[in-house]
């Protein structure tokens, strides 16, 4: 079970997620401009309060440890500063309506997502 922040409006529950990994700056612009209205592209977000970085006993990165893919269709994108990194974004998850919208730096691939949950 992963941690989750709780938010809640007057319309709907939005649960709060950690981006800890994230596409590139490219694999976002074609999420937004590559696309057609029978083919969606996606792009995928690995969301987890409290993931960890697992390291074998030399040091290597094996992976995340409490982290959860999530699979996005991206709608909407903006700069939320001048360095060119750093997007608000809002979408739905693949294969479904629920809506998700969020803040990701592609200097860092790290962020928050926010998903309604109702």
């Amino acid at each position: 079970m992963q941690d989750t922040q709780q938010i809640t409006s007057t319309t709907t529950d939005v649960e709060s997620e950690a981006i800890v990994s994230g596409p590139s700056k490219f694999q976002l612009m074609l999420a937004l401009f590559d696309t057609t209205a029978s083919n969606d592209r996606t792009v995928w977000f690995i969301v987890g309060n409290g993931a960890a970085v697992m390291l074998d006993d030399s040091g290597r990165e094996l992976g995340l440890t409490g982290a959860t893919p999530i699979e996005v269709v991206i709608n909407e994108v903006g700069r939320e500063s001048g360095d060119g990194e750093s997007w608000s974004f809002k979408g739905h998850l693949a294969g479904g309506a629920q809506s998700v919208e969020g803040y990701y730096s592609t200097a860092t691939n790290t962020g928050q997502l926010k998903r309604s949950t109702r």
